[in-house]
C-alpha cells in the first residue's frame, strides 16, 4: 500500500519534469470567472473579500479601507527590530527590482492601475500583513 502511494507521487513529480522541460509554465493570479460568478445563489457574493483585500484585485474597494489602513500598523509590528527593519528594507528594494515579474504573476491589466512604487508598497504591506496575522 506504501509503495504504491510513493509510486503514485513519483508518477506526479515525474510528469512535472517533463511537463517542465517541454514548456514554459504560465501560472497566473485570477479573479474568479465570470461564469463561476453566476452560479452563486442570488444576493450572494463569494469571490470578493468581506474584510481585507490581499493583492490589486479589490484593492481600493472603499468597504475594504479600514483595514488598508491597519496594513501599515501590522506592517510596523512585523518589522520590529533593527534586524527585521533592515531585512524589510531588503525585500522592499528587491520587490521594486522585480515588479515587473511580479506584475506576471496576475492577470493581464489587472496591475495596470498602479505605479511601480504603489504597486511595491502593496504587495510589501500585504506580504507583511500575512506573516504578522499568521504569526
Amino acid at each position: 500500500m506504501e509503495s504504491d502511494l510513493y509510486a503514485w507521487l513519483d508518477s506526479i513529480l515525474m510528469d512535472i519534469g517533463e511537463s517542465s522541460k517541454n514548456a514554459t509554465p504560465s501560472y497566473t493570479i485570477q479573479k474568479a470567472p465570470d461564469r463561476f460568478r453566476k452560479l452563486q445563489p442570488s444576493g450572494k457574493n463569494w469571490y470578493d473579500p468581506i474584510l481585507v483585500s490581499i493583492g490589486p484585485f479589490h484593492h481600493r474597494k472603499p468597504d475594504l479601507q479600514s483595514v488598508e489602513e491597519l496594513k501599515s500598523h501590522f506592517a510596523r509590528e512585523f518589522l520590529v527590530g533593527e534586524e527585521k527593519r533592515l531585512k524589510g528594507k531588503e525585500i522592499c528594494v528587491k520587490v521594486l527590482k522585480e515588479v515587473h515579474e511580479l506584475r506576471k504573476c496576475y492577470a493581464e491589466g489587472s496591475t495596470n492601475g498602479y505605479d511601480d512604487l504603489s504597486f511595491t508598497k502593496m504587495m510589501f504591506l500585504d506580504g507583511c500583513f500575512i506573516l504578522q496575522f499568521l504569526d
